[in-house]
């Protein structure tokens, strides 16, 4: 089963449930403050990996040379091969 976020529009407050996909949208109980169907599920994302070249990394690192640009131009953030 897998995790979603929900947010409690009434405390604000953000919390985490393994719910399987025929309860994604039910209504459920803020563990803050107890308001019953005041949390809506958030959008979320999640990390892929590749191992091509018998190294783990994230997906969207690039093997090979550094042509720079994108938002790092070119540093040491990893998101250009810089791993």
């Amino acid at each position: 089963m897998p995790v979603y976020a929900y947010k409690c529009s009434h405390c604000n407050s953000s919390f985490e449930r393994l719910r399987g996909i025929s309860q994604l949208d039910t209504e459920m109980e803020c563990p803050e403050c107890g308001a019953q169907g005041k949390a809506k599920r958030l959008i979320s994302t999640f990390a892929a990996f590749s191992k091509s070249d018998g190294i783990t990394r994230p997906a969207n690192v690039q093997v090979g040379g550094n042509d720079g640009g994108g938002c790092c131009k070119g540093g040491g953030c990893g998101c250009h091969g810089g791993i």
